[in-house]
């Protein structure tokens, strides 16, 4: 089955009866119900956030080179970042700011942007969150997309479940998986 990678639209007959196995919307459900669970007006690029708020040039400079330096850390036992303070000092800016240059960068998967005053739903709900950045997360690196609506296809009931389950099923393992097959191909060239 070596020659039989990633078919699409095919048909299996077997004898003299006809039997078709037809693969060409797989996924396809899978998908709609990812993307009906994200919430596309978090992200940075958004149109619901249009003219977010950003740090003017030659601002805050040291806040995001230190934000920068963590990002490009490979200090893996420092895995999150808390930008924390009080209502009003820019965190969203900062946030905006930091989403774009990674972005630019080719180093941003997803971004989310919380709302308590979100015009459409689910900018203040946390159980869009997980949905949201596997949904970027099958744009971003194509690779992962199989992966994850194929966990979709085997459990339609899991974007139900705990966003600690979400996270690992529908994040966590199909990125893991995808960057050990990269390493194995790359090896095998």
């Amino acid at each position: 089955m070596a020659n039989f990678n990633n078919p699409h639209h095919f048909g299996i007959y077997v004898g003299r009866d006809f039997n078709q196995v037809d693969n060409s919307n797989r996924g396809h459900l899978e998908l709609k119900t990812l993307v009906s669970a994200a919430c596309p007006g978090a992200g940075h690029e958004s149109a619901e956030r249009a003219d977010p708020p950003k740090c003017h040039p030659n601002t805050r400079l040291t806040v995001i080179s230190e934000i920068m330096e963590w990002v490009d850390s490979e200090d893996l036992t420092k895995r999150i970042m808390w930008l924390n303070g009080a209502a009003g000092v820019g965190k969203s800016a900062i946030a905006q700011t930091i989403a774009e240059r990674c972005s630019q960068e080719g180093k941003l998967i997803s971004s989310f942007f919380f709302s308590r005053t979100a015009t459409t739903a689910g900018r203040n709900e946390g159980s869009r969150l997980i949905p949201t950045i596997a949904y970027h997360l099958v744009l971003v690196i194509p690779e992962t997309k199989e992966l994850v609506l194929l966990e979709l296809d085997r459990d339609p009931g899991l974007l139900q479940k705990s966003m600690k389950i979400q996270l690992n099923r529908l994040i966590v393992n199909p990125s893991h998986i995808s960057a050990r097959l990269a390493c194995t191909l790359f090896h095998l060239w």
